[in-house]
């Protein structure tokens, strides 16, 4: 992971090298290496990471076409050879083709829509000279950052907003992200916890020249049309294959990669097929021996024993949530902050002691392999009615769960819009199926403008696919993208390491929701094409495996008992003030989780997160409760 920054505007040369200076300065922590480049009113610079071999070339200024394109990156590109025999760069004389250099042939042939050919993990700012032009752009999936924020000399451009508060924008809250954030709505396009910064969503770029600043959106998630094959087995070939090139792209590095194995059935496929592309790969295993359900050594060491991979174990006793030795106040520098983050650190630092500079992680496999339980009603509405029955017999066997309960719920409902089913629920006096927090006041929000944090997303009707593909990319901004952002910056960053999640590649997605549902599912069995792509990798004792890794306990050691005072001085302090915000409720909501143990923690994390974030800022940058209420 590198970062990057970039300043234009009608600023003298040292104006503009003493703001690139501070943008860089900021992010030091994202690597080692610096260069910079400055021209007429435009100035670029990088912080640079190698993590694979071609990157160890990179850096500025370029010497590429001649020097009309200056490009500062981060990130990589994945269908290298794919872009290479597009662009017919095959030349002996060339020693080195870096991903940079590739990104800049590309934008040489196609401009903007060199975009549409790209796959990978990047945000980059590139300047064209010849149209005095700046263009900057971010990967599809949206794992790399890049912000902006207008000034009022021109530009400025960063990896992290915290860049540009350096170096002087405005650090008022945007009070709808916040508010978002607390009710679990996605981000509003665009948005990042500040006002007055901006970021370049997933899959857009930006351009900025005499005409002004614009972004635009150059891919679009939509659903595919969906494979029709005869076998079980011709959707595991299909689904394989592009996984394996996936694992392949996310297996280049300098210094090596190592699996993060915990032997459930995600990462235990992408260690078995990083063991048949690469004989050096090795994998870390983290567990607890005194946390029931976080010990799960007898999987990932048999894994590892049928791989013949070299594992190394790393206890995860001392890593609860909030873990004030692995996680500086600086660390919640967003409201979103993922549970799992003092493992992420400590698993990061266990890969650097093992010398590698990649770490190979299974996110992704929940979202896109699991299937759903409304599978038996995707079966009904293409006419497979006796297909749909036996499969429901089978399921209530494998699980002794009640035939017509079975049919009701996996059958019937999902068949139903979720507005008349909210309606019979709320007629019922049943829970609502997308309850907002009980803490939150949405009549005050709404009074605040802030009635786009009410905008929840409800699940689709089964034969809605393209309203289901929508949602799931809705969900993703939600929560893998900031989940990304916040390892890259404070674990990976912290121990010179890069993050990589081979079932986000594109390739894999598209390949994956080509397929049929009910594919995943055999007889209510979650990931049965996951299993059937590792049967003859993994022994049974995984690929039949049914229970998985709990990590709910890391929650409730955290929270419950070793970071009472965090969660106090998160639930207590400007978050209290908010006026949306009913603090009995909140306290309420935190006693019945102490008492029960449940596992719908979600709103409340989300809550003590942000309460973390507004502190931070508080303390950090004087904002006062006023100041908090603005909208």
């Amino acid at each position: 992971m590198s970062g990057i920054a970039a300043v234009s505007g009608r600023l003298s040369p040292d104006a503009l090298k003493d703001v690139l200076q501070i943008l860089l300065d900021k992010i030091e922590r994202r690597g080692p290496i610096v260069s910079t480049w400055t021209g007429a009113e435009i100035a670029l610079g990088q912080r640079l990471l190698p993590t694979t071999p071609e990157a160890r070339s990179e850096g500025l200024p370029l010497i590429t076409l001649g020097g009309r394109y200056q490009i500062a990156l981060d990130g990589r590109i994945d269908n290298r050879r794919d872009l290479i025999n597009k662009l017919a760069l095959h030349n002996p004389d060339v020693p080195v083709l870096t991903d940079a250099d590739l990104i800049v042939h590309a934008y040489d042939r196609w401009g903007v829509n060199c975009l549409e050919h790209m796959l990978g993990n990047f945000a980059f700012a590139l300047w064209d000279g010849p149209r005095r032009r700046l263009f900057a752009a971010r990967d599809q999936q949206g794992f790399r950052t890049l912000v902006f924020a207008r000034t009022a000399g021109g530009l400025a451009i960063g990896s992290e907003p915290r860049q540009l508060l350096a170096a002087g924008i405005r650090d008022e809250i945007d009070q709808e992200f916040l508010a978002r954030h607390l009710t679990g709505a996605p981000p509003k396009p665009g948005s990042t916890p500040y006002r007055a910064v901006s970021e370049v969503p997933p899959a857009h770029y930006l351009l900025a020249d005499e005409d002004g600043i614009t972004v635009r959106e150059y891919w679009r998630p939509r659903p595919l049309p969906e494979l029709k094959l005869k076998r079980r087995e011709d959707y595991v070939e299909a689904v394989d294959a592009a996984f394996q090139e996936a694992v392949a792209a996310v297996l280049r590095s300098n210094s090596g990669a190592a699996i993060l194995l915990s032997g459930g059935l995600d990462s235990s496929y992408v260690a078995s097929v990083a063991a048949e592309l690469s004989p050096d790969v090795r994998a870390l295993s983290a567990y607890s021996a005194t946390l029931d359900g976080l010990d799960e050594r007898e999987y990932s060491r048999a894994v590892a024993g049928r791989l013949g991979m070299p594992v190394t174990e790393v206890d995860a006793d001392e890593c609860w949530s909030l873990s004030s030795a692995r996680l500086a106040d600086e660390a919640f520098d967003q409201p979103n902050v993922p549970m799992q983050a003092p493992l992420m650190v400590e698993l990061a630092r266990a890969g650097a002691a093992e010398g590698v500079d990649v770490l190979i992680d299974g996110a992704g496999g929940d979202e896109f392999f699991t299937g759903t339980n409304a599978y038996i009603a995707v079966l009904l509405t293409r006419g497979h009615f006796v297909r749909a029955l036996n499969e429901a017999k089978a399921w209530s066997r494998r699980f002794d769960y009640p035939l017509g309960a079975l049919l009701m719920n996996n059958a019937v409902l999902p068949l139903v819009p979720s507005s008349i089913r909210e309606q019979y629920r709320r007629v019922r006096g049943r829970p609502s199926l997308q309850p907002l927090p009980c803490w939150v006041d949405p009549a005050a929000m709404k009074q605040l403008g802030l009635e786009g944090a009410l905008d929840l997303p409800l699940p689709a009707v089964s034969w809605a696919r393209g309203r289901a593909y929508r949602r799931f990319w809705r969900m993703h901004m939600r929560d893998m993208v900031p989940l990304a952002g916040w390892r890259e910056r404070w674990a990976g960053s912290q121990f010179g390491l890069e993050i990589r999640s081979p079932l986000w590649d594109l390739r894999v997605i598209d390949a994956v929701h080509r397929v049929p549902d009910w594919v995943h599912r055999d007889a209510g069995q979650t990931k049965a094409l996951m299993r059937a792509a590792m049967k003859s990798r993994l022994p049974e004792l995984v690929t039949m495996r049914r229970g998985y890794g709990v990590f709910n306990q890391l929650m409730n050691k955290g929270l419950l008992e070793k970071e009472r005072g965090r969660v106090d001085r998160a639930l207590t302090g400007p978050l209290s003030q908010l006026p949306y915000i009913n603090n009995r409720l909140l306290n309420g909501e935190l006693a019945d989780y102490q008492s029960r143990r449940h596992p719908w923690w979600h709103g409340l994390w989300r809550a003590i997160t942000a309460g973390l974030w507004l502190d931070l800022n508080s303390v950090s940058r004087g904002h006062t409760v006023d100041r908090l209420k603005q909208t």
